[in-house]
């Protein structure tokens, strides 16, 4: 968790600063390198600032046991990944900022950190008896503590002095800086209020990308690349990727698990069908969290709707008191209790209990699925081309996306381990293809395809070039769409049709302002401030947008008075937006920081998975 985290969600929260627990930080991932020489590894470095691994992994291991603590459970894998880049995120961020603090010589005074911690008394303080009148916080309490010599002699007012004074104060100073250098002159201001008072009452056509479906998504190579080279400002990249070839097994029941399951469905049918009672056993088996605490039941008389069809099929055959036979459905095999059946309103209803056994994989399905990929990567590496191996196998080859270092996965929604560190990590480097690696979806080998330095690289771009690309000719086609019906439009303020050809009719309902949301438009769309000063009652010119082309008339226009826009100027100076714009400021700056630094990231060696 960032400073910038902090400073997004409440001025307090910034106290915790190295202090306190860092909220929402993952865990430690399984720390270790395979290769017995992740101690001469560092976890990185920032503009020279070394962050060695000893210390990255204890701050993590503090995390994941006060996150344990916490929420009472064990992080899993995919979200120890995560926290372990957001920590190294946080240190980087940490060590520009004590750079800034050091260059524009930010110290703090003791009446500036008495100060802060007065008027911003962090939540363990307000929530302690102590400082409470009728269970209420009470400022005048903190006062006379703070006035009180043996406060100051508590270990944690030393801690907060030491974070008041080397980063809360200072950052606060750093911030006030960069206010000053990008004040708006009242003029800048008094245009940005006309922009803002400044409503309309609008009518328009909007031809969406959506409904553009003649535009061929193949756009030759040269295209892409003159695109490319036509843009050198553009698909510049700050860090290295990678773009990886793999297969994947999923991981599935074999037929021998389905069998253990129906078997020990038939054994739990047997034992209830003689006299047991299926409560208890639906209580003790069953796999579905939501029934299983009422003893299987389903919540009362439903419809046959109310489930998949084998299961009500089965159901709906049985008298008050029978027990089903296993019955199996896309969620596992479900033995069927009957509570009876009645007509509502000529539909048939039953109450029903169920006990539910999930098929899941078994161990030995796992191992069996990980020794054939071993037995394919050992082919695949004696032949050098896991393609052609797991073709022979008829297994499907595919290709990652291009994936940065700091991604967490490059498959999408699917956490894969291991796949970072064969991606980028030097000790990896002459591994043809991967170890055998998986997840809860499958098990997987990967080889190498691509790998970009940091800077613009064509092969890189290429897909976000198509992208762009088939978005701009979808944009075109849809602005030819308007002009082809642009003769046709009648008054706008007579009886409009809904559609016209592709173009459908829409309006803002009632005067709005520029930063609205209107459907084709989107929300703030630049477009909407030239529409607004389009004559009344006057079809505009085709305007584009990111998602469709549109064409307006606006029907009319209320502008703010000059009374209204001096009342606004003197109601903006201090207000939340201003301070919301503040952070905005703080953040993109600290993003520069980063851009511009040089930061290496070993986290790839450190952690082999």
């Amino acid at each position: 968790m960032s400073i910038m985290w902090f400073k997004e969600n409440a001025k307090w929260v910034i106290y915790f600063f190295g202090a306190l627990i860092l909220l929402g930080l993952i865990l430690m991932d399984r720390a270790g390198s395979n290769f017995g020489t992740q101690n001469s590894v560092t976890a990185g470095e920032v503009n020279g600032h070394v962050i060695s691994s000893e210390s990255f992994r204890q701050e993590l291991e503090n995390y994941r046991q006060n996150e344990t603590a916490r929420t009472g459970r064990s992080p899993d894998q995919a979200q120890m990944v995560r926290m372990r880049n957001d920590m190294f995120e946080y240190k980087i961020q940490s060590i520009l900022l004590g750079e800034e603090f050091s260059k524009y010589h930010m110290r703090a005074s003791g009446e500036e950190m008495l100060h802060q911690f007065r008027n911003n008394p962090p939540p363990e303080v307000q929530s302690s008896p102590i400082f409470h009148t009728d269970s209420v916080f009470d400022p005048q309490k903190f006062e006379n503590w703070l006035a009180s010599d043996s406060a100051y002699a508590h270990p944690y007012m030393r801690n907060m002095e030491q974070q008041l004074s080397q980063y809360i104060v200072p950052q606060s100073q750093l911030q006030i800086l960069l206010r000053s250098q990008s004040h708006k002159t009242v003029l800048e201001q008094r245009y940005q209020i006309t922009q803002q008072e400044t409503k309309a009452k609008l009518v328009y056509y909007y031809v969406s990308t959506d409904s553009i479906t003649k535009v061929v998504d193949t756009i030759p190579e040269f295209e892409l690349k003159a695109f490319f080279e036509a843009h050198p400002d553009s698909f510049y990249n700050n860090e290295e990727a990678a773009q990886l070839t793999y297969v994947k097994i999923p991981i599935v029941p074999s037929q021998i698990d389905s069998n253990n399951i129906l078997s020990l469905a038939k054994m739990i049918r047997d034992r209830a069908t003689e006299g047991e009672d299926f409560t208890t056993l639906a209580t003790s088996y069953s796999e579905d969290p939501g029934s299983a605490e009422q003893g299987g039941h389903l919540g009362g008389f439903q419809a046959r709707g109310a489930w998949v069809a084998p299961f009500a099929e089965a159901a709906f055959k049985l008298d008050s008191g029978d027990i089903s036979a296993p019955v199996l459905t896309q969620f596992g095999v479900h033995i069927i209790q009957s509570h009876g059946k009645k007509m509502e309103e000529d539909i048939e209803k039953a109450d029903l209990s169920h006990i539910l056994l999930k098929i899941d994989p078994s161990p030995e399905t796992i191992d069996s699925l990980v020794q054939s990929a071993e037995e394919i990567r050992k082919a695949a590496l004696k032949s050098g081309n896991l393609e052609n191996v797991a073709k022979l196998n008829g297994l499907e080859v595919k290709d990652s996306p291009v994936f940065s270092k700091s991604e967490w996965t490059p498959l999408g929604g699917e956490y894969m381990a291991g796949v970072n560190s064969f991606a980028f990590s030097s000790m990896e480097q002459n591994n043809k293809v991967s170890d055998v690696l998986q997840n809860d979806e499958g098990v997987f080998l990967f080889a190498r395809k691509a790998k970009f330095e940091k800077g613009r690289h064509f092969e890189r771009a290429k897909e976000n070039i198509r992208q762009v690309m088939v978005r701009d000719a979808k944009l075109q086609s849809a602005a030819l769409e308007l002009e082809a019906i642009k003769p046709q439009l009648p008054d706008p303020n007579s009886e409009l049709p809904s559609v016209i050809g592709k173009a459908v009719l829409d309006s803002s309902r009632g005067e709005v302002s520029s930063e609205s949301w209107l459907a084709g438009y989107g929300f703030s769309s630049p477009v909407l401030v030239k529409v607004f000063t389009q004559p009344i009652n006057q079809w505009g010119t085709i305007e584009k947008t990111d998602q469709a082309a549109c064409i307006a008339a606006v029907l009319s226009r209320t502008e703010p008075s000059g009374e209204v826009i001096e009342a606004k100027l003197k109601q903006n100076q201090g207000s939340e937006e201003e301070e919301y714009k503040s952070m905005s400021l703080f953040q993109n700056y600290l993003t520069e920081l980063k851009s511009s630094a040089k930061v290496e990231n070993n986290l790839d060696q450190l952690f082999r998975f």
